[in-house]
């Protein structure tokens, strides 16, 4: 299988089908004492020859955050943990841009980030925790998406996306992430465990497995013709 930029790829099947262990074989984050048989490459390189934590992004159901830092302050924590370019860095040109917003002291990628994911009416808000209630357990998984994003990967990886909440607080999260890929000009893979059609109708590739077996993969408009043509 081969993904290009741009892609926005659903991983699908029953529980233990091997949706979670193929995140993790293909982001490089693979558990002590896994292993896997062929070859995986990044832009015709094979994985173990290149820093594949700094181009994919594994991104687990699990939202901790700290909970006394605001939001936006957790964003800015993330993005100088990685990234090293920083607006202090950007040319004249571009500082006479944005100037603006370099001025408040802000960067521009936060904000951005802030923007596309939903968060700006909460970006002063404590991220908190279910001790310290603040923000909701939606803008919480945002903000965990929005941590991720603030990196520089050009893959990403969500495992069981839509064990967050009910299905439109995930086609409201995907909304903004399918916006976010495309400003990025990222690639994005999440697990779903049955999608509805107005989810599903938001990604473009389909990856489908059964007992760790890869039944289907292909565009998301074809699935049905293609088992339809199976009998």
């Amino acid at each position: 299988m081969s993904f290009l930029k741009l892609h926005f790829v659903v991983f699908a099947g029953p529980p233990e089908c091997g949706k979670s262990s193929l995140h993790h074989v293909l982001s490089g984050k693979l558990h002590a004492g896994g292993s896997y048989e062929g070859v995986i490459t990044y832009n015709d390189v094979h994985m173990r020859d290149t820093s594949v934590h700094r181009l994919a992004a594994m991104v687990d159901n699990i939202n901790v955050h700290f909970p006394l830092l605001t939001v936006r302050e957790t964003l800015e924590f993330a993005r100088e943990c990685l990234v090293a370019f920083k607006p202090k860095d950007y040319g004249p040109e571009l500082q006479e841009i944005l100037g603006g917003v370099l001025k408040t002291g802000q960067d521009p990628e936060v904000e951005l980030t802030l923007s596309m994911m939903g968060l700006k009416q909460v970006a002063n808000r404590i991220a908190g925790n279910a001790v310290i209630p603040s923000i909701s357990d939606d803008e919480r998984h945002r903000l965990t998406a929005a941590e991720m994003f603030s990196g520089s990967h050009a893959v990403y990886f969500f495992d069981e996306l839509n064990t967050v909440g009910e299905d439109l607080i995930t086609y409201d999260l995907l909304t903004s992430i399918r916006i976010l890929t495309r400003v990025r000009q990222i690639t994005f893979m999440a697990s779903l465990s049955q999608p509805s059609s107005e989810v599903y109708d938001l990604f473009d590739r389909l990856i489908l497995l059964n007992q760790g077996r890869i039944v289907y993969q292909g565009p998301c408009r074809d699935a049905l013709p293609y088992f339809e043509g199976l009998g």
